[in-house]
C-alpha cells in the first residue's frame, strides 16, 4: 500500500501492478481531505482496510474502515481535533 494525500494505492506484490486505488477522500460531501497513512487489519480484522484521512484545514482526524472485498468505506469516524502523524498497529 501507498498513501499519498490524494490518494491511496493497493499494490499487487505478486505481479508489482496497482490492483485498486481510492482516490479524493471527501468526508460529509464538503470537507476537503487527505490520505495520511493506511493499514491491512490482522486477526479478527483480516479483509479490511484501516485509512488515516486528516482535513486539509487540519481541524479534523478520521478513521475510516474499508471492506477490501467490494472496496466499499463501511464505517468512518472522526476521532481527533488536529491532525494524526502516524499510524500503527499492534
Amino acid at each position: 500500500m501507498v498513501a499519498s494525500p490524494t490518494k491511496c494505492q493497493v499494490i499487487d506484490l505478486s505481479n508489482g501492478t496497482i490492483s485498486r486505488t481510492i482516490s479524493n477522500p471527501r468526508m460529509n460531501k464538503t470537507d476537503s481531505c487527505e490520505f495520511r497513512a493506511c493499514r491491512f487489519g490482522v486477526d479478527y480484522s483480516t479483509g479490511l482496510l484501516y485509512t488515516v484521512v486528516n482535513t486539509v484545514s487540519k481541524k479534523k482526524a478520521i478513521i475510516c474502515k474499508w471492506s477490501v472485498l467490494g472496496w466499499s468505506m463501511e464505517f468512518s469516524k472522526a476521532v481527533a481535533r488536529k491532525p494524526i502523524t502516524s499510524f500503527a498497529q499492534r
